[in-house]
């Protein structure tokens, strides 16, 4: 054991003596992090970081860990104030972080942070201790003064091995940077994975030198590009899983070499998905995708898997409807036309084998319900269609990409994440490597990376707390989410909305009556219980808001939709009045996408003040919205550990509010 983890166990005891016997109620209760911590051992009475304080990485482990201590301390450094040094060594001071492999720690991810007369985190792989260092980082987000850790003992593992996201980048192109800022996001919550779907119809996003006509050059990512992504990365312990998407989606590889199309109409009707499928009984498909993938696989040293889609080709009607098909399929003995697709994906198989990687497809086969043989066993599966019992029984490895997990903005699908939050236990049957949740762009390729970001991140937070299997902390999904906003993003990554440190209180006043004389008055929207809401009897002009007694800055603003409504609030204003409830009204606020049935933050820029706020519903909105909260700056001197107590159902709104730091990001 290291020094310091004895020194922590000596703190505590001591802690406990001089205080004659330590009641219950003096014990560090478990830190509030995102995902929770498995095992808490609380001790009594805090660590502060100081000046004098240092990072020690354990002699032995330079070269593991060195890098991730540098990443740590300029962390700390955003974080605290504080910029402690980096140092090798193997007897920490008091005050010291000490970091060190331990071959003892079972779980390759897991570790254990004791805090005591200094912090020691231990793990089996750097990766296991780079999350004790982000578990270290969210506790100070907490803390009042951002260098205060409560003493007590952290042992900590994930109950599920990979555990990612999938951001669809072949219809909506996103920047490099903001890919970057979703690795860290995903780093920060311990996810491990991060698959991205390069193409589809709308762009083929990984430039090629073999075949340079493919990808747009100004909404795609060269080799460069993409050595930097993977770099970026592996310095967070995310794994990049990249995919090409084949045969179908194939509509840049057509536009380029359209020798590669189906001649038959039924594969290749114009305006259809069907005509953007790779004509696969034409040799020459095969020799253009084998030398893609012998020159882009390469650009991803990192990544174990390749992922070669298979989604979504011609189902059997217009299979069977295709002559060329037909008798291609007979004439090489193939018992079904379906089988064709099949023996193309082993062929893929062959080549990426061939490239060192292991191959991973979409269930599309399966969905089909084709009775078809399906492909090579060694190839991973990307089941999206929720129960993996048949691929298991018959003997697949898979990925669990259900569509309990899609967010698709266009088609206005989105986890329910009050269901997966409070009841959805993720499988840890054999063969199953792990969950992700999926943001596709269909028809929102104009919309930007941010909108998108804002539809992202809470599902990201519920996937990365279930999925690593620690205790349900929070009463509800609602005030799960309070943790995770209080937290925040990680160092060097904007805040969704700017730091705010007091939830203002008043007098709640707005239109009436209800639709249909019901209980569903103005009050609801203030009340704490977003189970209650509001819904004025008129589809135009209700409004809800506080009477603040004096004015008021206002620096951020939440709020949860009637759910079920969620569109209505699509155009919806908060707004700040000067001279009267409804009178010289200024717009602090404007919710200008749909939003899902979450806590949501609007940042405000406005600097002017004001006595009374409001929520004002857009023409035909009935104003239906559940929960507002209008946040004004800390109070003057003091630094708060941005918190808050207002969510689930049952809670009530805790004026002494908090705030987190760094620079605004829509949250919408």
């Amino acid at each position: 054991m290291a020094v310091l983890a004895v020194l922590a166990v000596l703190t505590m005891t001591a802690s406990a003596l001089a205080s004659g016997c330590a009641s219950a109620a003096t014990v560090n209760p478990a830190p509030r992090t995102v995902p929770s911590i498995q095992r808490w051992t609380g001790g009594t009475g805090t660590l502060t970081l100081t000046t004098a304080s240092r990072i020690v990485v354990r002699r032995a482990d330079a070269s593991a860990l060195s890098a991730d201590a540098r990443t740590f301390a300029a962390d700390l450094a955003a974080e605290t104030g504080l910029n402690l040094p980096v140092v090798t060594g193997s007897a920490p001071r008091s005050g010291d972080i000490f970091v060190e492999l331990d071959t003892t720690t079972t779980q390759a991810e897991g570790y254990t942070a004791a805090i005591g007369a200094g912090v020691t985190i231990h793990g089996r792989t750097a990766a296991g201790v780079f999350h004790g260092e982000q578990t270290i980082e969210q506790i100070l987000a907490l803390s009042p003064d951002h260098r205060s850790l409560p003493l007590g003992t952290a042992v900590d593992w994930p109950t599920v091995a990979q555990r990612g996201v999938m951001i669809d980048v072949g219809r909506h192109f996103w920047s490099v940077a903001d890919l970057k800022t979703e690795i860290r996001q995903a780093s920060w919550y311990k996810l491990n994975d991060f698959h991205v779907h390069f193409t589809d119809n709308d762009g083929f996003r990984l430039r090629s030198t073999t075949y340079p006509n493919l990808a747009d050059p100004g909404a795609s990512y060269s080799h460069a590009d993409i050595a930097d992504l993977v770099s970026y990365a592996a310095e967070y312990h995310v794994t990049l899983l990249p995919e090409i998407d084949l045969p179908a989606h194939s509509a840049p590889i057509l536009a380029a070499e359209p020798s590669l199309a189906w001649q038959c109409p039924s594969m290749a009707s114009p305006g259809s998905q069907n005509n953007q499928t790779l004509d696969i009984t034409n040799p020459a498909a095969l020799t253009y995708v084998t030398n893609l993938l012998k020159e882009l696989v390469p650009l991803f040293p990192n990544s174990p898997i390749f992922h070669t889609g298979g989604d979504e080709y011609p189902d059997d009607t217009a299979q069977q409807s295709c002559p060329e098909l037909v008798r291609y399929a007979a004439d090489n003995h193939y018992p079904s036309t379906d089988a064709v697709f099949v023996a193309f994906t082993n062929q893929l198989d062959t080549i990426v084998r061939g490239l060192g990687k292991r191959m991973e497809v979409w269930n599309w086969w399966d969905a089909l319900n084709s009775s078809t043989a399906g492909p090579n066993k060694d190839v991973l599966i990307d089941d999206w269609t929720a129960d993996p019992t048949e691929l298991l029984e018959q003997g697949y490895e898979v990925v669990l990409s259900s569509q309990n997990w899609y967010i698709t903005p266009g088609l206005g699908l989105y986890p329910d994440d009050a269901a997966l939050y409070s009841s959805w236990t993720p499988s840890t049957a054999a063969g199953v490597h792990g969950y992700e949740v999926s943001l596709w762009g269909d028809y929102r390729q104009t919309m930007t990376d941010a909108a998108f970001d804002s539809y992202l991140h809470r599902p990201l937070e519920l996937l990365a707390d279930r999925t690593w299997g620690g205790p349900l902390t929070a009463s509800s999904n609602y005030t799960f989410e309070d943790d995770a906003d209080a937290i925040g993003t990680p160092p060097g990554v904007p805040q969704y909305a700017p730091p705010g440190g007091t939830l203002l209180a008043g007098t709640a006043y707005g239109t009436s009556p209800a639709w249909e004389n019901g209980p569903n008055t103005y009050q609801h929207v203030f009340d704490g219980d977003v189970g209650t809401f509001f819904d004025y009897s008129q589809p135009d002009g209700g409004y809800a808001g506080l009477d603040l007694g004096t004015p008021q800055q206002i620096t951020r603003i939440r709020f949860v939709p009637r759910p079920g409504q969620e569109q209505r609030m699509v155009g919806g204003l908060f707004q700040g009045c000067t001279t009267g409830p409804d009178s010289g009204c200024v717009t602090l606020a404007t919710v200008t996408d749909r939003p899902t049935d979450d806590w949501f933050q609007l940042p405000v820029t406005d600097t002017g003040t004001y006595r009374w706020v409001r929520y004002v519903s857009p023409a035909g909105g009935f104003a239906n919205i559940a929960e507002a909260q209008f946040w004004g700056p800390p109070a003057t001197g003091t630094i708060t550990a941005g918190t808050s107590t207002t969510a689930g159902a049952g809670h009530s709104a805790d004026p002494t509010g908090g705030s987190t730091s760094a620079a605004a990001r829509m949250d919408r």
